[in-house]
């Protein structure tokens, strides 16, 4: 076969330890409970712990196997598991592991924070969920004066952007960089003309994104707050 598929991994252990704010997220749901938005910040956060869990996955594979080892046999003997792993007979199979679970991260991230979007602009028109193809549209016509305010700040903003055109390319062009993610300032590694995710990539779309959800339920609830107070 003479097509090949260019993968770049990171083979540094300590790059895929958790990412998850747990912290962070109970912060969320005690700020929501008992509210509309109860069940969006609900399904965020539970499908946001399930992609962080898969990004660390290769981390708690590995030292579980590692203290299983040491435990078992002469931890002096120095075998490193993770060494094994990246660079023993497993070597090709555990690369496709690692590049293939941290684009479906990356994925995972960004599709349940535009879920989260589309669930709080349904929950404030009435709809409980927006499906159609104007989120922009919607957003500005959901928040009324602050929407110009929100779309800028939780869809405009420059990482989401980038992120969001990089989720087009992984879902919709083969992986490969498109020409409007060429023109934005990304940091994203690129072989052979394909978008290579890694830990740093999945760490710092959370970060962000976290920050965001935060901005957009203080506005969720503001303007839940002035619905029920119109006459």
């Amino acid at each position: 076969m003479s097509m090949q598929r260019h993968m770049w991994v990171v083979k540094d252990l300590d790059e895929y330890r958790k990412i998850f704010d747990h912290a962070w997220s109970e912060r969320l749901l005690m700020r929501t409970e008992g509210t509309p938005v109860e069940e969006a910040a609900f399904t965020l956060a539970t499908y946001w712990r399930g992609a962080a869990n898969t990004h660390v996955l290769p981390w708690l594979m590995a030292r579980s196997l590692q203290l299983m080892h040491d435990s078992a046999t002469d931890a002096a003997t120095g075998v490193d598991i993770w060494e094994l792993l990246v660079s023993g007979e497993t070597e090709v199979e555990f690369a496709w592991c690692l590049w293939g679970s941290q684009r479906l991260v990356y994925g995972a991230l960004y599709h349940a924070y535009e879920d989260f979007i589309r669930h709080c602009v349904g929950i404030i028109d009435g709809t409980n969920y927006f499906r159609g193809d104007d989120l922009f549209g919607a957003v500005r016509t959901a928040f009324g004066r602050n929407g110009k305010a929100v779309v800028s700040a939780c869809l405009e903003d420059e990482l989401v952007t980038i992120a969001r055109l990089a989720r087009n390319a992984i879902a919709h062009n083969g992986g490969k960089v498109t020409e409007k993610l060429l023109r934005k300032n990304h940091h994203f590694k690129i072989v052979a003309n394909e978008i290579q995710i890694t830990p740093d990539d999945n760490r710092e779309l959370f970060n962000t994104l976290k920050g965001n959800v935060d901005t957009l339920t203080d506005h969720a609830l503001a303007k839940l707050a002035e619905k029920k107070g119109a006459p």
